[in-house]
C-alpha cells in the first residue's frame, strides 16, 4: 500500500526525493509515475537541489510528465542557485540552446563554468563531456566570454578524452589544419578515427581524406573510399558528392567506373543543396552521363548551383542563356552570368564577356571594355583572347595611322588653298 499524500508534510526534502525514487523505479513501492512526480515536486518545493534538478530536466524533456520548458527552466534555476552541478550545466545549456528562455551566451558560460569548476561527482560525470565541449565552443568563438583559443583547445581536449565525438572531430581538424595548435597529422588522424568510429559523419568523411592523402597514416584509397561511403550513407552531402566523383572517374583503386551510380550520388547531394553536386548533375544531364540527355534538367541544376555562387555553373548558365539551351534565349541574362563568372577569374567567361561588349550583345557595345576583358583572359593563357587582343590593337593602330594620314592630307590641302 502506498504512502498517503497527507503524509507529505511529515518528511524532509531528502526523504521525499527517496520516496519519489522508489515510485519511479518500483523499488519496495509499486511503480507509479504520478505519485513519483508528486513526491518529487514536494521535495523540490522543500528546497532539495537534486530533486529540483530532476524535476526541471524532466519538464524540459517531457520525460514522464507533460513537457513545459519554462517551468523546467524555473526549477533548474533554483537548483543551480543551490549549487547542483547537474542543474548548473543544464541551466547553461538552456541559455545556450534557447530552451525555456532567451538565448544568452554570457549566462550559458557563467553556469557551465560553475558546473565544471566543482569537484567531479558521479552524477555530473555523464554531463561533463557536453559541458566541456560547449565551453570549448564559447571560448573559440568569444561568445559570452573573451575569445581564448588556448582555453578552447583545453576544453575540447577534455571533452574528447571523455569520448565526445564532436570534440574529437573538432580537435582532429585543429591538428590537421594547424589551427590554434601545432600541426600534427598523426594526432589529427588518431582523434579523427576515434570520432569516425562513433559514427560521426564529418569525421568519417575527413578520415577518408586522411587515408586518401596519407595524412598521419599510409595512403590507402580503398580505406579512403570505405570511410567516405560510411559518411555518405549517413546523408553527408559533401561525402555523397565525393562518391559521385569517384564513380564517374573510376580512377580510384577498388572503384570501377559507373556513371549511373555516380549520377545517383550526385543527385542525393544536389537534393541537399550541395552546389558542386548541383553543377555536376547539370553536366550529367547536359552530356547524358548515367542518364538520358535532358537540357531542361541540365539548366535547372546548373541554375541552382550558379545561384550559390559556383563559378563554373555561372559560366555555363551564361552559355545556356546565350544559346537558348534548356531555356529561352536571353542575351541580358547571358551577360549577367558571364560577368559573375568573369569577375571570379574564369578565363572563358572573361573572353565571352569581351565578345559581348565587342558586339553589343546583352549590353551596350564598348570596345574599351571588350579589350579589358580580352586582356584579362589572355593573361591567363586563353589563345582566342590573345588573338582578339592582337586584332583590336591592330585595328586601333590602323585607325590611328589612317587618321594621322587624313589629318596630314587635310593640312596640305589647307596650305595650298591659303598660301
Amino acid at each position: 500500500m502506498g504512502i498517503g499524500y497527507n503524509a507529505y508534510h511529515w518528511f524532509d526534502g531528502v526523504t521525499q526525493y527517496r520516496i519519489a525514487h522508489m515510485y519511479f523505479n518500483g523499488i519496495i513501492l509499486k511503480k507509479d509515475l504520478t505519485k513519483a512526480f508528486c513526491w518529487l515536486t514536494r521535495s523540490a518545493e522543500r528546497g532539495f537541489a537534486y530533486a529540483q534538478a530532476v524535476l526541471g530536466t524532466s519538464l524540459i524533456q517531457g520525460d514522464g510528465i507533460k513537457k513545459n520548458e519554462r517551468e523546467g527552466f524555473k526549477w533548474l534555476t533554483k537548483s543551480a542557485e543551490n549549487g547542483c552541478s547537474n542543474a548548473q550545466f543544464n541551466l547553461g545549456s538552456c541559455y545556450y540552446n534557447e530552451t525555456g528562455t532567451a538565448k544568452n551566451n554570457k549566462e550559458a558560460f557563467k553556469w557551465i563554468k560553475k558546473a565544471v569548476e566543482q569537484p567531479m561527482t558521479a552524477r555530473f560525470s555523464e554531463n561533463a563531456p557536453d559541458a566541456y565541449f560547449i565551453l570549448g565552443q564559447l571560448y573559440a568563438r568569444g561568445e559570452g566570454c573573451e575569445t581564448n583559443k588556448k582555453d578552447a583547445v583545453k576544453w575540447f581536449t577534455k571533452a574528447a578524452e571523455k569520448g565526445k565525438a564532436e570534440a574529437q572531430y573538432y580537435l582532429a581538424m585543429c591538428y590537421l589544419d594547424g589551427r590554434d595548435v601545432e600541426k600534427d597529422d598523426k594526432k589529427a588522424f588518431s582523434w579523427m578515427k576515434k570520432a569516425a568510429e562513433q559514427n560521426n559523419p564529418n569525421a568519417q568523411y575527413q578520415l577518408g581524406f586522411c587515408f586518401y592523402h596519407g595524412k598521419g597514416v599510409s595512403a590507402d584509397q580503398v580505406e579512403a573510399f570505405k570511410w567516405r561511403k560510411k559518411a555518405a550513407d549517413q546523408g553527408l552531402a559533401v561525402a555523397q558528392y565525393s562518391l559521385g566523383c569517384s564513380y564517374m572517374s573510376g580512377k580510384e583503386k577498388g572503384v570501377e567506373k559507373n556513371e549511373k551510380e555516380g549520377l545517383s550520388w550526385y543527385t542525393r547531394a544536389a537534393e541537399q543543396g550541395n552546389a558542386d553536386a548541383e553543377y555536376e548533375l547539370g553536366q550529367c544531364y547536359f552530356y547524358g552521363l548515367g542518364t538520358s540527355k535532358n537540357d531542361k534538367e541540365a539548366f535547372k541544376w546548373t541554375s541552382k548551383s550558379a545561384d550559390q555562387g559556383n563559378q563554373k555553373a555561372e559560366y555555363n548558365l551564361g552559355a545556356s542563356y546565350l544559346q537558348g539551351i534548356g531555356t529561352p534565349k536571353n542575351e541580358t541574362e547571358a551577360f549577367k552570368w558571364y560577368k559573375k563568372a568573369a569577375d571570379k577569374g574564369v578565363p572563358l567567361a572573361q573572353y565571352n564577356l569581351g565578345v559581348l561588349y565587342q558586339k553589343g550583345i546583352g549590353v551596350e557595345k564598348n570596345d574599351a571594355e571588350a579589350l579589358i576583358w580580352f586582356t584579362k583572359s589572355a593573361d591567363q593563357g586563353n589563345a582566342e583572347a590573345k588573338k582578339a587582343v592582337s586584332c583590336i590593337k591592330g585595328e586601333a593602330d590602323a585607325r590611328r595611322i589612317l587618321k594621322e594620314s587624313e589629318s596630314k592630307k587635310q593640312s596640305s590641302t589647307n596650305s595650298q588653298q591659303h598660301p
